[in-house]
């Protein structure tokens, strides 16, 4: 099935770039229709949020139902793009496409009675923060075809009424959860911001409070939405960050740990996220999924700059050997210093090869005598089927006990395979096994579009995981399904 899945990627991805023309000549991409079509040259940019050029995407035109499209042209280094074509009066939109996926789009028309001298219109396109950003499926670019003669869509309708939303769950209490955290990110003029695509060669340190809303639901990370016309954060409503403190240096962080340590519990909770998420995200996130365990301890964060836009996966994927280099520093120095009777660890994702290798680095050294982990949770894992040997060698040398979380709705995965060749260790069924790895099915979990937050966003998952981390019990003892492979078993997260 994953197979098919590819092989129907690729052949988009062929069909869509096939057709991309080059030359400055009028390309008759559109039926022939009863209106005179009119000769219309389009230069301008394709930037993302942060203003940085998107190279080689393809650009095209699509009616304004967008339900075809003719790719033209592709994005030079600098962004820019040029393209002339023959269109009927009408009502279109430009599209910028990488891949089968749409980028950023913009509605322009064609007027009845077109200036025969007109000027080269100037159409900059803008990758919006939210669809980068966004844990659902990329929107895609429409089936390539001969445009429908041109027409202009209908005038508005009265909008009606707004229904209003869903009555709250049950209020909480409101609570507060300190996130240490160490990171590579490079610092921006705020104090406890850092960037989401600049890596630094030195750890910075500091801990950040989260407020979490007296009608928090498990699984859920509450934040503004435009649909709900929210535009500005909520402590009543939403996670927040509301304090940030950035530790003098790692001396003063580590002094504070151990202070933390002795109030609240001596077992360290360290995530480590994965691609596409800014430091705030990663913030939030380590604190819902904290309380959301009920774990008794300190939680602790290891931000890398993992990017911020789904298309940005080749420079996150640059910054993983660095980033393995300064975590593997970062858990040598913190937990030989600390007292500590546990450290769990759950890496998600790409986080999962900085993770891994962090781990075999101070394997190679010989320094995991002193520093084995209690749990270590690979959480829709992007590292190669292929390396599960040494995966496996490495988790077995640094953790008591090692746990695989996987699913076959992981789309964010589906779609690294194709870029990777070989298929993802977070993809379901699994098929490499080792006695002394737990693996986890969570495919028949209800998910969000994407699928690839399930370890985060299911309740069902989460209370695994709190039995697992929380109460140490064995996927025998987790009310999970058995499965068998040959002589190999596996487990399901039932669908509850």
């Amino acid at each position: 099935m994953l197979a098919t899945r590819v092989i129907i990627l690729i052949a988009c991805l062929i069909l869509n770039t096939s057709s991309v023309g080059t030359d400055a000549q009028a390309l008759k991409i559109q039926e022939i229709g009863p209106q005179q079509a009119f000769h219309i040259t389009i230069v301008g940019t394709l930037s993302d949020f942060e203003k940085a050029p998107i190279a080689d995407a393809v650009i095209g035109v699509a009616p304004w139902r967008a339900s075809v499209w003719q790719p033209l042209t592709k994005t030079l280094t600098d962004g820019s793009y040029s393209l002339t074509v023959d269109l009927q009066p009408g009502g279109y939109r430009l599209i910028a496409g990488l891949g089968e996926f749409r980028v950023a789009d913009t509605f322009f028309d064609v007027a009845q009675r077109e200036p025969s001298t007109e000027s080269p219109r100037v159409i900059n396109l803008i990758a919006e923060r939210e669809d980068a950003q966004s844990d659902g499926v990329p929107e895609l670019t429409p089936k390539v075809a001969l445009l429908p003669p041109g027409d202009f869509p209908p005038s508005p309708k009265k909008a009606r009424p707004p229904v209003g939303p869903p009555p709250p769950p049950a209020p909480g209490s409101q609570e507060s959860v300190r996130v240490f955290y160490a990171t590579n990110r490079v610092p921006l003029l705020s104090p406890g911001m850092y960037s989401s695509r600049e890596i630094d060669q030195a750890l910075h340190y500091g801990i950040c409070t989260v407020s979490i809303p007296p009608t928090h639901q498990p699984g859920g990370l509450e934040r503004p939405s435009i649909y709900r016309l929210e535009l500005v954060e909520d402590v009543k409503k939403h996670i927040v960050i509301t304090r940030r403190d950035v530790a003098a240096d790692e001396s003063s962080f580590r002094g504070q740990l151990a202070t933390a340590f002795q109030q609240s519990g001596s077992e360290a909770f360290l995530f480590v996220h994965g691609y596409n998420v800014d430091f705030d995200d990663s913030v939030r996130r380590t604190a819902q999924l904290f309380r959301d365990l009920k774990f008794n301890g300190v939680p602790i964060l290891f931000s890398w700059p993992g990017q911020d836009a789904w298309w940005r996966y080749t420079p996150a994927e640059d910054v993983v050997e660095n980033s393995a280099r300064q975590l593997e520093r970062f858990l040598d120095s913190t937990f030989r210093s600390q007292r500590v009777s546990a450290v769990n660890i759950i890496a998600h994702s790409l986080g999962n090869r900085v993770l891994m290798a962090a781990l075999e680095r101070i394997q190679l050294r010989g320094a995991l005598q002193d520093l084995r982990f209690d749990n270590i949770v690979l959480a829709a894992p992007d590292i190669n089927i292929a390396d599960f040997a040494d995966v496996s060698r490495v988790l077995q040398a640094s953790g008591n006990r090692a746990t695989i979380y996987s699913s076959s709705h992981d789309v964010a995965l589906t779609w690294s395979h194709v870029f990777h060749t070989f298929p993802r260790l977070g993809e379901a069924p699994p098929t490499r096994f080792d006695r002394s790895i737990d693996t986890i099915d969570a495919s028949a979990v209800p998910t969000d579009l994407l699928g690839h937050s399930y370890f985060g966003d299911s309740a069902t998952v989460l209370r695994d995981l709190f039995l697992l981390l929380g109460q140490h019990l064995t996927p025998d003892k987790r009310s999970l399904e058995v499965r068998t492979v040959g002589e190999s078993r596996y487990w399901l997260v039932p669908n509850q």
